[in-house]
């Protein structure tokens, strides 16, 4: 997926209550938003490093580390900054949060209603 300035775009994970929450607040605002879920769609090598160059974070960073993948797969493992960009490459649903790309500029949604914060 290219990302375009103008385009306002949620990457989330539909098998997450707080990216099925983010989600349906986000469909409630009257913004058009491309949305992605991210449970079955993964993000290019490109795209993620714009969205952690935007948000300062390294790929580790942005994993939820409590997730049972993680946790039977990854935990303890250490990997370089490019291993762990390929995990997340591979396995996109492993972002901890929802990611808001809107204009050029990179949010997470830490809580449902930051949608709110981000589209406005």
């Amino acid at each position: 997926m290219q990302l375009v300035s103008s385009d306002w775009v949620l990457f989330y994970n539909s098998q997450d209550p707080l990216g099925k929450k983010t989600r349906a607040y986000a469909e409630s605002s009257s913004h058009k938003l491309n949305t992605q879920d991210l449970s079955f769609a993964n993000l290019s090598s490109t795209t993620l490093r714009v969205i952690l160059d935007s948000l300062g974070l390294s790929a580790k960073d942005l994993m939820n580390k409590a997730h049972p993948f993680y946790q039977s797969q990854l935990r303890g493992k250490e990997y370089d900054e490019e291993g762990w960009l390929n995990v997340l490459k591979k396995n996109s649903f492993l972002i901890k949060y929802p990611i808001v790309f809107k204009k050029g500029r990179v949010y997470l949604c830490s809580t449902p209603n930051d949608i709110f914060k981000n589209l406005n």
